[in-house]
């Protein structure tokens, strides 16, 4: 819902996973009294043990690996799809 004029606002996206480059490219779909509007998103995913070795390439020394921006443990399952890296030198 709008927060101003409590219209429905509905928002729908496609995705197209390519395993090769490690990327997903969504488009996300905005509709909102009659109009639509399309964005495109492209991210790119890497792997624990490639991110571990850019940081040592990197110079950096220390690192911690949480689920949540809180800092909450990650405990790796299908349900959590985001990681949080706090990192130092």
């Amino acid at each position: 819902m709008h927060p101003e004029t409590g219209k429905p606002i509905q928002v729908n996206y496609s995705k197209i996973c390519d395993l090769t480059s490690q990327t997903e490219t969504y488009t996300w779909t905005f509709e909102y009294d009659g109009e639509k509007a399309k964005v495109p998103m492209q991210a790119r995913w890497i792997h624990k043990e490639e991110f571990q070795l850019l940081l040592r390439l990197s110079g950096f020394d220390q690192w911690e690996l949480y689920g949540s921006h809180d800092g909450k443990p990650y405990v790796g399952s299908p349900h959590i799809t985001n990681t949080y890296w706090s990192v130092t030198r």
